[in-house]
């Protein structure tokens, strides 16, 4: 288990390094329609479901760190918008029964809108001829291949 008594370091940096290469080389193979899964979003929603408060902006900012090393995005985007994400998560995870697959299948797909929307914002604004319906449609595809592999990876991570 990544999270018992504390925050296991170099699982994290293990887990977020090994996810971010993954992420920016072996998923495109895999991917359906150019929708691919989110690998590091599943690790971020896992720190910040399972960590204590205390550790969950500093490993959200470290997953996000490495999205942002292995892409293209602006180097702290990803970050920043990990660790928004982290504060939801944060703020409900004592109301929800974080243990239960469909619990957590439900905040991945609710991560999955808030990034996905922020990426496609992102990639918008400075190009406002791209077709917004594609990258909706590419967006909402990735998050139904993330949220359906969300189970079996953070099964990996207990």
């Amino acid at each position: 288990r990544l999270i018992r008594h504390g925050m296991r370091w170099p699982l994290i940096i293990f887990w977020g390094v090994l996810l971010a290469l993954v992420q920016s080389s072996a998923v495109q193979h895999v991917s359906v329609e150019r929708a691919a899964p989110d690998m590091l979003l599943l690790l971020c929603l896992y720190v910040a479901l399972y960590a204590r408060r205390a550790d969950v902006f500093a490993g959200v900012w470290f997953v996000g760190l490495m999205h942002d090393v292995y892409s293209q995005n602006p180097l702290g985007l990803q970050s920043l918008v990990y660790m928004l994400l982290a504060l939801g998560v944060c703020l409900i995870r004592a109301e929800i029964f974080r243990e239960h697959m469909l619990t957590r299948m439900a905040i991945c797909a609710l991560a999955c809108v808030l990034v996905g929307g922020l990426g496609v914002g992102v990639a918008w604004a400075p190009h406002p001829s791209l077709s917004l319906r594609t990258a909706a449609s590419t967006m909402a595809s990735a998050m139904a291949y993330t949220t359906l592999v969300c189970p079996v990876v953070v099964a990996l991570f207990h």
